[in-house]
């Protein structure tokens, strides 16, 4: 009996080679969705999942409420360590790690006659191996980062620098001359670690270095949060007990806070996809992982149902055909149970063909997902995996019997007496076929009207503007120069005819600082929280910033920014946050705690309040914000035209001759500030390919039932042209059926595309307002593509000749 059951499933198929075709597709299409979903899906999840102690490991964090907002920060002060060690016997060991490569950017490593911009230099402490499980390849795991003036690296920057010789002893120099010994190798960490590092360095050497430098040890100061720290609790201790006794600590050891301060235990686990603190190891851009994931998912599920909406609309459409089938089988003995089980033996022989099509489609697809995903996916290890593939298996099943239940139990309720008499109507499905046609016209438009919404916040985030020049801004990515090597390097530069001003300092659109400050007429309790930009002479011209009241930064009114008086510029939104008017703001003191060793009393004057501009991304609304002049920052060179392919070559001998000790990297300002809302451009991405995807699979459900319907109305077009009907009053009559089908799901999916869209641009602070003319284009496309797929069937139905339908008559 089974065997027989294929045999007829396999007639079918071949019988009704366009049906089959369609189904096949628009599942196929579908399956691989879900399939490509679920490799990002369990991609994301895995973060962080190979540490053996991994439901042990906390990041201590911490939360500050100040007027009205809560400031929450990855890192915290290093002391922090040692007083919860000596003061929490729940705690098993707490291992700390700090990079300064996102301020000062990429730490320069010299071997040999090579110089190398590593962005992943990390200071860790011999602990780090304790808490973690990252793989050593070679050395000793037990006297890793004991030693000052040694290094571990990774077995990819191991090839990097010396090849496929052995790097064990070997020397590399770190930043101006730091030589460290090479003691170990390690795996790359896996991609799924939020942690990612080049290369591990002692943090007992940067301490020293810094107090012999500055005057500064890291481990005195409780004002400068600066180092990631992982708490591993012991076996039988709970989080609760540790979070209970965090306040003591708070209490006894940080100055000048209130009781909105806080230390936070943040899982590790949580990291990748749940942390909203800002100074993460990866960008802080968790929500919109999680979100992304959500949308993925949620987009991968409605192609999954459009495709199963298209299969059961066939399948009841074409029932005709198979009503005799089903009244012979009947009146042979057959009981409904087994003409369900047939149909949806049936139902699963297609989808397993859509499942085999499906993986053809990721194995074409894959390249173009982890371009837009930023995934280095392989169809060998992500595709065909135990994982991947049990999943994409029980999705198969389930969409077939999904899609199959309602054609089974339809066509097995047949009645065979009416079958075999030629008694035999569908009309009664008819509403249930419409109502399927509305569903996936309604995705399709809601799909149609997020593309035109994204892409019309994208144009806006390109074209607004930001309040300072961008333009034709060669930034060079280095750690921070001097103003002793800015002095050569300038001088160079600007004797070149295409080379306009030179800079140095924070450049907008960089991460700012962030600071307390507390203005003139504020107490410590009421210290304000605000960003900080370093920024040398020249800046406001440079950028072209407006100046509303004052002056700007001059070397000879201007206190050299070593001492602890300074000149100040404040934005008019810092004004407006302390209280001051533009007039009154200048002379203005403000003040706060800071220098090398973090205890100095920094004091200033401001000198000019420049105009709001957005030194940061549109999600955020313009902050109050703080000019400090510096002697120290990166470095922005303005060109006079497009003619980089001259200037480059220029400015990069220029670099090699002035700054010998850094790699020249370089990139251009307007691009870094649009990678900001890169994103947004893969979320048009996804979302114009699944609408495409969309349309795709409507379309082909839309052109099978369309040759049904005119299959079933031919005598009833003929005999209305017998009776004068013309070709075109036909062609209106059919049109106007479907086109009422696309309005209502128009008039469906509009107020839930408007809903959706206006959450998703509640994300940004600053963006396009959503207009009718949105939704309206998107049903206009909707039913354009609808009345285009059954053309083709509506001129051959008005067009045939009514003898050949009614000769039978």
């Amino acid at each position: 009996m089974f065997k027989n059951y294929l045999r007829v499933g396999y007639r079918n198929l071949i019988r009704s080679k366009t049906f089959s075709f369609i189904n096949i597709l628009g599942l196929a299409v579908g399956i691989a969705a879900a399939m490509l979903v679920v490799i990002y899906v369990i991609d994301e999840v895995s973060y962080d999942q190979f540490h053996s102690k991994k439901d042990r490991i906390y990041r201590l964090s911490f939360e500050e409420q100040r007027q009205d907002n809560t400031f929450r920060f990855a890192k915290v002060p290093f002391p922090v360590r040692n007083v919860l060690m000596e003061s929490i016997p729940e705690i098993e060991e707490i291992t700390r790690i700090y990079s300064n490569t996102k301020v000062s950017g990429a730490a320069m490593i010299h071997v040999e006659e090579e110089i190398y911009a590593e962005p992943n230099l990390w200071f860790a402490e011999p602990s780090f191996f304790n808490v973690f499980d990252f793989e050593f390849v070679s050395g000793s795991r037990e006297s890793a980062l004991t030693i000052e003036n040694t290094a571990i690296l990774t077995e990819s920057t191991a090839k990097k620098y010396f090849g496929t010789v052995d790097p064990i002893g070997k020397t590399i120099k770190y930043d101006k001359g730091t030589s460290l010994e090479v003691i170990g190798v390690m795996k790359d960490p896996p991609t799924q670690s939020h942690i990612q590092f080049s290369i591990l360095v002692p943090k007992e050497l940067l301490r020293n270095i810094w107090v012999r430098d500055f005057n500064y040890d890291l481990e005195k100061d409780w004002n400068w949060s600066g180092s990631h720290s992982y708490m591993m609790l012991k076996e039988s201790s709970s989080i609760k007990a540790v979070e209970d006794k965090l306040p003591k600590v708070v209490a006894d050891h940080f100055q000048h806070v209130n009781e909105t301060f806080k230390l936070v235990a943040f899982p590790m686990e949580d990291i990748y996809l749940q942390s909203t603190y800002k100074g993460e190891i990866l960008p802080s851009e968790s929500q919109a992982r999680q979100t992304q994931l959500y949308i993925f998912s949620a987009i991968a599920a409605i192609i999954l149902l459009v495709a199963a909406i298209n299969f059961m609309n066939l399948s009841t459409a074409r029932s005709i055909k198979r009503a005799r089938e089903v009244g012979i089988r009947k009146v042979m003995g057959a009981q409904r149970r087994f003409l369900i089980f047939q149909f949806l033996g049936e139902a699963l022989m297609i989808s397993l063909l859509a499942l085999i099509h499906a993986m053809l489609l990721v194995n074409l697809t894959l390249p173009m997902f982890n371009r837009f995903t930023g995934k280095t996916f392989q169809f060998a290890d992500s595709v065909l995996n135990i994982e991947v593939g049990l999943m994409s298996l029980v999705i198969t099943v389930f969409i077939g019997l999904f899609s199959g239940t309602y054609p089974a139990l339809f066509l097995s309720s047949f009645k065979p007496i009416k079958t075999l008499k030629n008694d035999f109507r569908i009309s009664g499905n008819l509403g249930l076929r419409k109502l399927f046609v509305i569903i996936q016209f309604t995705i399709t438009i809601m799909f149609i009207s997020a593309v035109v919404v994204v892409f019309e916040q994208l144009e806006y985030i390109k074209n607004k503007d930001l309040g300072f020049d961008m333009d034709q801004t060669l930034v060079v990515n280095n750690r921070t120069l001097m103003s002793q090597e800015y002095a050569v390097l300038k001088s160079e530069l600007m004797k070149s005819p295409d080379v306009s001003d030179v800079y140095l300092g924070h450049i907008p659109g960089k991460p700012a600082w962030g600071n307390t400050v507390i203005p003139e007429g504020y107490t410590e309790e009421d210290a304000l929280s605000i960003s900080l930009m370093y920024v040398g002479y020249g800046v406001t011209d440079f950028f072209d910033i407006d100046i509303l009241n004052g002056r700007p930064f001059t070397k000879t009114l201007d206190v050299d920014t070593v001492n602890a008086q300074s000149s100040f510029m404040i934005n008019k939104r810092l004004a407006d946050f302390i209280g001051w008017e533009i007039d009154e703001a200048i002379g203005k003191e403000i003040k706060w705690i800071g220098g090398n060793n973090n205890q100095q009393l920094i004091k200033g004057r401001v000198v000019a309040v420049v105009d709001d501009f957005h030194f940061s991304s549109l999600y955020n609304e313009i902050r109050p914000l703080l000019f400090r002049l510096s002697n120290w920052g990166e470095v922005a060179i303005k060109y006079k035209m497009d003619r980089t392919n001259q200037l480059l070559p220029f400015v990069e001998q220029t670099w090699n001759e002035a700054v010998p000790s850094q790699k020249f990297e370089y990139s251009f300002l307007d691009e870094d500030l649009m990678a900001q809302y890169e994103k947004e451009e893969n979320l048009s991405s996804l979302i114009t390919y699944f609408s495409v995807l969309a349309v795709l699979i409507s379309c082909l459900g839309l052109f099978g039932l369309s040759s049904f319907s005119m299959e079933q109305r031919k005598k009833e077009f003929a005999i209305r042209k017998t009776l004068g009907a013309t070709i075109k009053e036909i062609s209106t009559l059919i049109s106007s059926d479907f086109g009422k089908l696309i309005l209502i799901a128009s008039l469906i999916a509009c107020p839930i595309a408007w809903l959706i869209m206006q959450s998703w641009l509640n994300d940004f602070t600053y963006g396009i307002d959503l207009k009718l003319w949105h939704f309206g284009f998107a049903a206009f496309v909707g039913l354009f593509v609808a009345l285009s797929t059954v053309s083709v069937q509506l001129l051959k139905a008005a067009s045939a000749n009514p003898v050949d339908s009614l000769r039978n008559e």
